[in-house]
C-alpha cells in the first residue's frame, strides 16, 4: 500500500506538470504577448478625383502612442493629398514629414480613447488623388505602436492597392506660349536700349542716345523684367554670365568711369554730429541671442533730415564666436542692396536709393537685416563703421552710430525633429516649450511623449520633471498637458481642432 500511494502521487504530479507546459503558469496567457495589427484599406478613384482610405488598428492591450509611414509606390498613378485623425484626438496627432508619395504620422492617445480590443479601429484616414490611370501598391512602413503601459507591440502591417480609372472629362489643351525674344524697351522707356560704345552691352537702357544716371536708375528698377532677361548677354555688365542684382552696381561703376575728372572745389566737410533731434543716426538692434540659434540684427536709420541717396557701412563682430549667416536689404528697391563678407566677422553692406524712398521726412527706417548665429555663450558686440553716407543733396555725412552689445545664452539641443531647442517660458526652471517655437501648445505635449527616452530629455531630467517626482516618464507628459489646459482655461480660450498641430494637411 505504501508503494501504491507513492506511484499515485507521482502520477498526479506528472499531470500537473503536463498541464502547466500546455496551458502556461496560472494567471498568464503564455510567454508570448499578442501583437498589434495595422492595415490600410484598398480602394478605387478616377483621374483627378480623391478617395479616403482608412488605416485600421487592432490593439489588444490598448494604445499609448504610434508612429507609421504611408507610402504610394507609383506617384505617377496617385499622390497623397491629406491625412485626418479618426480614432484619436486630432490635437495629439502630427505629421513629421510629407511629400507626394510618402507621409510619416505620429500620435499620442492622451485621452485614452483606444483601449484593449480585438476589433479593428479606424485610426487615421488618408486622402489620395488619382493622377493617371493604373494601379499602385500602398504600403505601411516602419510602423511602431506602444500599449497603454508604454511597452512596444510587435506590429503586423498590411498594405493595400489603389486603382485609378480614366476620367470622363477631357483636359483642356494648354496654350502654346513661347517666350518673347524680340528686343523690347525696358518698362517706362519709349525707345529700345542702345550700345553706345560697340562693346555689345546696352548701357543706354532708356534709348535716348546718352549714358546717364537715368539709365542706371531705370536698369536698377527693371533688371528682372522680360526685356532684360530675354537678352542676358546684352545686360551682363559684371560679366558673370547672368543678369541679377549685382549688375546695376556694375553699370553704376561704368558710368563713374566714363565721367571726366572734376577739378572743382571740394564740398566742405560737415561737422561731426552729436546724438539728438534732427541728427542723422544709425543703430543696430536685435535679440535674444542663443547658442547655435539664428537671430536677426536690424540696421536702422533712426533719422535722416536730408534724406539718403546711398550708403556703405561695415559691421564687425567681436567677443564670443558670432557667425554672419545671411543679409537682406529692406528699404531700397529689390537688387539695390549688396552685401559681401570681407573677412571672418566683417560684413560690408552698400545700397543705392535710386527711386528716393528715403526722404528727409523718414524716421526709424529698417535698412537691412543681418542673420547671425552665436557659437558659444558669453558677451559679444557688433560695431558699426560708416564708409560713406550720401544724403539727397549729394553731400557726404558722418552719421552718429550706436553699436549692439549682446549676451549669448546656452541652450539645450533640439528635441526629436524640432528645429529649435526647448525653452523655459515663465522662468520656473522647467522647459515646457518642448519644440522651441515660443509657446506651449499640443505640439509640445506630443513631442515630449514621443521622445521621453531621448538623451536631450533624460540627461536634463530636471528641466522636464513637470510632476516633480525626480524622473521623467509618461506621467510628466500628462502633467505638461494639464499645464496646457490650465493656461488655455486661464486665457479664456477653447481648444479648436482646426488649430491642432496637424489634424488635417491640405495638398500643396
Amino acid at each position: 500500500m505504501k508503494c501504491a500511494r507513492g506511484l499515485w502521487t507521482i502520477g498526479v504530479l506528472g499531470v500537473v506538470v503536463l498541464l502547466t507546459l500546455l496551458v502556461g503558469p496560472a494567471g498568464t496567457e503564455g510567454a508570448a504577448q499578442e501583437a498589434a495589427s495595422i492595415a490600410l484599406e484598398s480602394g478605387q478613384v478616377a483621374v483627378g478625383e480623391t478617395v479616403e482610405l482608412d488605416v485600421r488598428l487592432v490593439p489588444p492591450r490598448g494604445l499609448q502612442r504610434f508612429d507609421l509611414t504611408i507610402i504610394v509606390a507609383n506617384g505617377n498613378v496617385a499622390e497623397i493629398a491629406e491625412i485626418t485623425a479618426q480614432g484619436i484626438n486630432p490635437n495629439f496627432v502630427r505629421i513629421v514629414n510629407q511629400n507626394a508619395t510618402a507621409i510619416r504620422v505620429q500620435g499620442v492617445d492622451l485621452d485614452n480613447q483606444i483601449t484593449s480590443t480585438q476589433t479593428p479601429i479606424a485610426l487615421l484616414s488618408v486622402t489620395l488623388e488619382g493622377r493617371n490611370a493604373g494601379t499602385t501598391d500602398l504600403s505601411l512602413a516602419d510602423a511602431q505602436a506602444f500599449d497603454e503601459t508604454g511597452s512596444p507591440y510587435t506590429v503586423n502591417a498590411q498594405g493595400a492597392t489603389l486603382e485609378v480609372t480614366e476620367s470622363d472629362e477631357d483636359e483642356p489643351d494648354e496654350p502654346d506660349e513661347s517666350p518673347e525674344t524680340e528686343p523690347q524697351p525696358l518698362p517706362g522707356a519709349d525707345a529700345l536700349p542702345q550700345d553706345l560704345d560697340g562693346d555689345g552691352l546696352l548701357e543706354d537702357t532708356n534709348g535716348d542716345g546718352q549714358f546717364t544716371a537715368a539709365d542706371v536708375a531705370l536698369f536698377a528698377l527693371h533688371w528682372d523684367s522680360a526685356a532684360v532677361q530675354n537678352r542676358p548677354a546684352a545686360f551682363d555688365f559684371n560679366g558673370d554670365g547672368n543678369v541679377n542684382g549685382d549688375d546695376p552696381f556694375a553699370l553704376a561703376d561704368l558710368l563713374d568711369a566714363s565721367q571726366p575728372d572734376d577739378d572743382g572745389p571740394e564740398a566742405p566737410e560737415s561737422p561731426a554730429p552729436e546724438p539728438g533731434s534732427g541728427v542723422t543716426a544709425l543703430e543696430l538692434t536685435g535679440g535674444p541671442f542663443l547658442v547655435d540659434e539664428t537671430s536677426t540684427v536690424t540696421l536702422r536709420l533712426i533719422g535722416a533730415p536730408t534724406g539718403l541717396q546711398s550708403y556703405r557701412i561695415r559691421l564687425r563682430t567681436s567677443g564670443t564666436g558670432l557667425e554672419i549667416v545671411d543679409t537682406r536689404g529692406l528699404a531700397t528697391s529689390a537688387g539695390l542692396t549688396q552685401a559681401r563678407q570681407l573677412s571672418e566677422g566683417v560684413l560690408e553692406i552698400q545700397a543705392v536709393d535710386v527711386d528716393d524712398r528715403i526722404t528727409g521726412a523718414a524716421q526709424d527706417v529698417a535698412l537691412a537685416e543681418i542673420d547671425v548665429r552665436p557659437r558659444q555663450p558669453g558677451d559679444a558686440e557688433i560695431s558699426l563703421d560708416v564708409v560713406t553716407f550720401i544724403d539727397d543733396r549729394g553731400r557726404a555725412l558722418d552719421p552718429f552710430v550706436r553699436p549692439l552689445s549682446l549676451s549669448i545664452t546656452p541652450i539645450v539641443s533640439p528635441i526629436g525633429d524640432a528645429d529649435q531647442p526647448p525653452r523655459d517660458l515663465n522662468g520656473d526652471g522647467l522647459y515646457e516649450d518642448i519644440n522651441g517655437d515660443g509657446s506651449l501648445t499640443d505640439a509640445d505635449v506630443i513631442l515630449l511623449a514621443l521622445n521621453l527616452n531621448a538623451s536631450e530629455v533624460q540627461e536634463n531630467a530636471s528641466l522636464f520633471d513637470f510632476n516633480g517626482d525626480g524622473s521623467v516618464d509618461f506621467a510628466d507628459v500628462q502633467a505638461l498637458r494639464r499645464q496646457l489646459e490650465a493656461r488655455t482655461a486661464g486665457d479664456g480660450g477653447t481648444h479648436d481642432d482646426d488649430d491642432s498641430p496637424v489634424a488635417r494637411v491640405a495638398p500643396e
